[in-house]
């Protein structure tokens, strides 16, 4: 004999509403005195597509130029990574969704980019610091080293763990032994280039065999705070008199 409390908190919990999915579309199933019936539950909002940008540059002017006449006191300017900024509109809707209305990517041009904590043989290395960092004195120095470096040199390194010392030539026919500085301050482009480059430590490695080269990171990703910090400030300069709140 089944208990009436069981019987009792079963017709409960079937009179109770019901939430069932049909064509992926959620409804709330009510109980009523002519039967079940369907309500419909509220549904995500279908966002609008989000603008894709390149630049700060680009950034700055869609938000300025408010084509779109969006309310900008309730935009924020989301700076998410050195590489990448985030235009929100407010929260909406009963999923309170905020959609993403422009986006500023520096990889949407295919960014210069260096391979570190990698060995590349010398022609590759060399290409690479001219093509992917700012040009200083510290970088024109390890260019010289580099291209001056004969192959049989690296084998007659001495090495102490921190600094290496490599035969290198010294104008048409002495060769030398020359110190490989380190670390090395140097500036990768790795952020968008309206803003000035962080400057960073690295290592400096060369091995025989090659000879080969590689360059370490040695600031424990600090770079990534100051990139950050300066594109929100030159983002909180440029969209001056908007309303558009920078965060990051």
């Amino acid at each position: 004999m089944i208990e009436g409390s069981f019987v009792e908190a079963l017709s409960e919990e079937l009179r109770a509403p019901q939430v069932v999915t049909v064509s992926n579309v959620q409804h709330l199933v009510l109980p009523g005195a002519e039967g079940w019936k369907l309500a419909d539950l509220p549904q995500p909002e279908n966002l609008p597509p989000t603008l894709k940008l390149g630049t700060l540059e680009g950034f700055a002017s869609y938000v300025r130029d408010n084509r779109d006449g969006l309310t900008r006191s309730q935009l924020l300017a989301h700076v998410v990574n050195p590489g990448r900024v985030d235009l929100l509109g407010p929260l909406a809707g009963p999923f309170r969704q905020r959609a993403t209305l422009a986006q500023a990517e520096l990889a949407l041009f295919g960014a210069s980019v260096f391979t570190f904590g990698q060995w590349h043989d010398m022609e590759t290395f060399i290409i690479g610091l001219q093509a992917a960092f700012v040009p200083t004195d510290t970088l024109a120095q390890v260019l010289r080293l580099i291209g001056n470096v004969k192959d049989e040199a690296v084998r007659q390194t001495t090495d102490d763990g921190v600094t290496q010392s490599v035969v290198a030539k010294q104008g048409a026919v002495l060769v030398a032994e020359v110190p490989v500085p380190n670390p090395v301050t140097l500036a990768p482009y790795r952020t968008f280039r309206e803003v000035q480059q962080p400057v960073s430590s690295f290592i400096l490695r060369l091995r025989s065999g090659g000879p080969t080269c590689a360059l370490f990171e040695a600031d424990g990703g600090a770079w990534k705070l100051d990139a950050v910090a300066r594109v929100k400030a030159w983002l909180e300069q440029a969209l001056t008199g908007t309303d558009v709140a920078v965060i990051a």
